[in-house]
């Protein structure tokens, strides 16, 4: 299914909460939890429609899993040769300091990397964090 495809049904209650999470600036972060894959991928589809109309720009969506390193996530220095001198140059990550905004989604929090546990916290600047895991 393409995003430019999917019709928008504002009827049910889900859809109009991701509609004023989209339209509130204030409001930064949206957590579902406890949903399928299918619903994590629509809503996904949903939410960066609605934040593409709001902000008039592409939102970029990312998906985070068990193998990001912190360089993957926030960018890493790299050598450019491209004259007869080295030098150093920023390669920006997954979550690049540009503040554009960005959905990010996370299919498994279980399976979550540490690196990208961490950016969690920093995106939805909690001071504290708090994290358990209950093996079976």
């Amino acid at each position: 299914m393409q995003a430019n495809s999917f019709k928008l049904n504002f009827d049910d209650s889900f859809t109009q909460c991701l509609a004023c999470a989209a339209i509130t600036p204030g409001l930064q972060n949206v957590l579902l939890f406890d949903t399928s894959l299918e619903t994590l991928r629509i809503s996904g589809l949903v939410i960066a429609q609605m934040l593409e109309a709001v902000t008039d720009n592409s939102v970029p969506k990312i998906t985070l899993s068990t193998f990001e390193t912190e360089e993957d996530l926030w960018g890493s220095l790299g050598i450019n040769n491209e004259s007869q001198e080295y030098s150093f140059n920023w390669k920006p990550g997954l979550l690049g300091n540009d503040a554009k905004p960005r959905l990010v989604i996370i299919p498994d929090l279980t399976k979550l990397s540490l690196a990208a546990m961490r950016a969690c916290v920093v995106m939805m600047g909690g001071k504290v964090a708090h994290l358990e895991l209950h093996k079976t």
